[in-house]
């Protein structure tokens, strides 16, 4: 992943976002943020790839106070599986793009590969 350079903060979180997204609008059909979470939105989006990565991580993993340990356990095997599938030549990453036709098309019934 390649640092982020001198995008403004509305263009790198359309970015961020999954297609399909196209504007940050607050309050717009998504959570109305105060001018602190935005000032650190703002900080955040001008961080490389992998810093926006792991922050958007550890956000996650504190909302996740209660764990279950099972459940953890079952996805951090099958991330290890995948991981070595993909290190190993069993399997071939989708590009984005091609994996979200491919949901689509499951989505709307349509045949699959």
């Amino acid at each position: 992943m390649k640092k982020s350079h001198s995008r403004d903060a509305k263009t790198q979180l359309a970015t961020l976002e999954p297609p399909g997204w196209t504007e940050y609008n607050p309050g717009k059909g998504k959570a109305n943020m105060g001018a602190r979470p935005r000032k650190v939105l703002n900080e955040a989006l001008g961080l490389t790839d992998e810093e926006r990565a792991e922050l958007a991580a550890r956000l996650i993993d504190s909302l996740d106070r209660k764990c279950d340990e099972d459940a953890r356990s079952a996805w951090d095997t099958e991330i290890e599986k995948r991981i070595h599938e993909l290190e190993n030549g069993t399997v071939a990453a989708v590009p984005w793009p091609e994996a979200r036709r491919q949901i689509m098309r499951s989505r709307n019934g349509a045949d699959t590969d």
